[in-house]
């Protein structure tokens, strides 16, 4: 049985993911990048591979966030708060910087990767909703019979 609070194993796997969640989100917006130029080129073959790209990329951060909510909460800035509590004394004052600085720029790149994502969505769905009117024609517009 886990207790709320704890990082069963070793605790300082919970700093490794979020070094690895930093480099996760920084592909996934490159991803992100890379969808909205294909986006606006209309390039279809690499939107097919970009989306299975990013979606083992969102996968793999998802899986890591659950761990780590099963393991010590959900509650906001609970893993800033273990972090610091993993790291507390003056012989981890330099780790603990370092680990502050990582949630701080995580919190960051996921909030840039969510406006990615609202933007791109927006592109594709404006794309699609052109195409539907060009093979189907505007439905509010009356053809005489």
């Amino acid at each position: 049985m886990t207790v709320k609070g704890s990082y069963p194993g070793n605790p300082r796997q919970l700093l490794a993911d979020v070094v690895t969640d930093s480099v996760s989100y920084r592909k996934l917006a490159q991803l992100l990048e890379d969808q909205f130029a294909a986006a606006l080129r209309l390039d279809t073959t690499a939107l097919g591979s970009l989306a299975k790209a990013i979606a083992v990329e969102a996968d793999a951060i998802e899986l890591r966030r659950r761990y780590r909510v099963e393991r010590i909460g959900r509650t906001p800035s609970a893993v800033l708060a273990f972090g610091k509590r993993l790291l507390a004394g003056d012989k981890h004052a330099a780790q603990r910087a370092s680990f502050i600085e990582r949630c701080t720029e995580l919190k960051a790149l996921a909030t840039r990767c969510q406006v990615l994502t609202t933007r791109n969505g927006g592109l594709l769905a404006a794309q699609y909703e052109a195409m539907q009117r060009l093979m189907h024609g505007e439905r509010h517009i009356y053809v005489p019979a």
